[in-house]
């Protein structure tokens, strides 16, 4: 994540939060995904932009109907939707803070 200078079409400049990811495709194409965020809202707005897109995230996820896990560097599970509950037989909480090899590549 970097902070840029960024510049509207009507000229007027603004600093942006700027995030890449690096997405690799299964024929060897690479592409990166960029989330450009307006830093000259104040804290609230900024506050409530958050919450909604946690919301719009947690809502995403709970309605994909293939299992889908957050987890950290070192394989701990953080997050799981219904689905991988209901694909694996494991609880939410069951999953919470457990090691991804619970389900892959054996313990």
């Amino acid at each position: 994540r970097r902070q840029l200078p960024a510049r509207r079409k009507d000229g007027s400049e603004f600093t942006i939060d700027l995030g890449l990811s690096k997405v690799e495709g299964g024929n060897g194409q690479v592409f990166f995904c960029g989330c450009a965020r307006d830093l000259s809202f104040n804290d609230t707005e900024e506050r409530r932009l958050s919450e909604m897109e946690d919301l719009t995230l947690g809502r995403l996820l709970e309605s994909s109907l293939d299992p889908i896990f957050l987890i950290n560097d070192h394989g701990i599970i953080r997050l799981v939707n219904q689905a991988a509950v209901g694909q694996f037989g494991w609880s939410k909480e069951e999953f919470l803070n457990q090691n991804i090899s619970m389900i892959i590549g054996g313990r």
